[in-house]
């Protein structure tokens, strides 16, 4: 049996199932490890053509989301405008592939495992532009999946609602979540009670 892809084009075929890399297309970079220590230098040309690259790759995440709308293009789209400096477009994009994958949940089409990955980049994105808030409007409609627990909880952190974060941790045996409830603690002067509850 043939298969078959969602994309015919293959330049979008390559958004839609390959990682997003931002490489310049001119002139050769030396390995990081042989640049360390070094101060970098960097001309005109160099700037101009990792412009052009990020574009380039804004242009083609933009044609993929239009062809294949999915969560998975939205948030492919929301990183490259990211990378590119687009920081509202980003946002945007972001806010989309969360919704997208909160609606494509609640119609069956995807699972709360499967569509985790998304969900935390935006949340991740949007936390990172300053929109935390937004991402948390989602999750809590959603209805967290497991897997994104401690973003959620991070996410109620940064907002101030420490004892809302403290609740959402319900993991006893995450080394992740035991550190942010330790944080949450300190921060809230409640060192004590951080001693009683620490997991050994």
């Amino acid at each position: 049996m043939p298969v078959t892809t969602l994309v015919e084009n293959p330049v979008l075929e390559s958004f839609v199932t390959e990682p997003l890399l931002l490489k310049p297309s001119v002139g050769s970079t030396p390995p990081l490890a042989s640049t360390v220590g070094q101060r970098a230098s960097i001309d005109d040309e160099q700037i101009d053509a990792w412009r052009e690259h990020a574009e380039a790759v804004v242009r083609g995440a933009e044609a993929a989301a239009a062809s294949v709308p999915s969560p998975t293009t939205f948030i492919r789209l929301a990183q490259a405008r990211y990378i590119a400096g687009d920081e509202p477009g980003a946002a945007e994009s972001a806010l989309r592939a969360m919704t997208t994958a909160t609606h494509w949940l609640a119609e069956g089409k995807v699972t709360a495992e499967s569509i985790s990955l998304v969900l935390g980049s935006g949340a991740d994105l949007l936390a990172r532009l300053g929109n935390g808030t937004e991402a948390i409007a989602v999750l809590e409609h959603l209805g967290p999946p497991p897997a994104l627990e401690l973003t959620y909880a991070s996410l109620l952190v940064d907002a101030g609602r420490s004892e809302e974060a403290l609740a959402a941790l319900t993991s006893d045996t995450d080394a992740q979540a035991d550190a942010l409830r330790g944080y949450i603690y300190a921060v809230s002067g409640s060192a004590q009670t951080a001693d009683r509850k620490s997991v050994v």
